[in-house]
């Protein structure tokens, strides 16, 4: 056997020898899926956390947080098992997630979309027609979106301003006072970001529980009975 021909058996079977180990490191870990705990719909301009699930979790693994995109920003590192996202003040997405767990010279991706909405991306957007609603114990009534919209309360903070006024001219104080009570307010609950908006017409009525004054109707029948009692003798 001529010099070059062993020359090029035995490449062949190094080559062989160090692609073994190479497919084998090659590979994702063999591990079940770890899923990454955290709402899949946020709203803008909040914050929120992502965490990984325990199920897979050991002494020897590492964590590597990724955010595809422009949607928000991770605050803080990004190689433990929880982070908090900062998330941008505009709708967007999805978005993906991404945690690579590392166990040795193996590892796993997990992944996550997510999709920034307030409210009006997220449901109808309609106010009740007419309502009437009673003042608080205080006599007084803050009257907030919740009250207003046919889908209650937003899941977006300060995603909504209401407005009231009387015939859309004279400006109402909000929390509203006694002094309109029985009066037609223009409630107009307004999107603060599109300037988008609906309205109702409420009445304000009197929500304070009739009071029975037990204690002076019982003094009155003592005061009968004893009168009854003493006639008698």
């Amino acid at each position: 056997m001529s010099n070059s021909k062993k020359i090029w058996i035995g490449t062949l079977v190094y080559a062989y020898l160090m692609a073994i180990p190479l497919s084998v490191y090659a590979q994702p870990c063999l591990l079940s899926s770890n899923p990454i705990l955290g709402t899949n719909e946020v709203c803008p301009g909040s914050q929120t956390q992502y965490t990984i699930t325990d199920d897979n979790r050991t002494d020897g693994s590492s964590y590597n947080w990724i955010l595809a995109g422009s949607g928000g920003q991770i605050i803080g590192p990004t190689n433990g098992i929880s982070i908090t996202i900062q998330w941008q003040n505009l709708n967007g997405g999805p978005y993906v997630l991404s945690c690579i767990e590392h166990q040795g010279s193996c590892w796993y991706q997990n992944d996550l979309q997510i999709t920034v909405a307030d409210d009006l991306a997220r449901r109808p957007f309609n106010c009740f027609s007419e309502l009437s609603i009673p003042f608080d114990e205080n006599c007084e009534k803050l009257i907030l979106p919740e009250h207003l919209l046919t889908t209650g309360a937003p899941d977006c903070p300060h995603s909504f301003v209401v407005e009231l006024s009387i015939d859309g001219t004279i400006p109402v104080p909000n929390p509203v006072g006694i002094q309109y009570l029985g009066q037609i307010i223009t409630a107009k609950v307004v999107h603060a970001l599109s300037g988008r908006a609906c309205v109702s017409k409420v009445l304000l009525k009197d929500g304070s529980a009739p009071q029975i004054f037990v204690k002076m109707i019982r003094r009155f029948v003592a005061i009968r009975w004893l009168g009854i009692l003493s006639s008698s003798f």
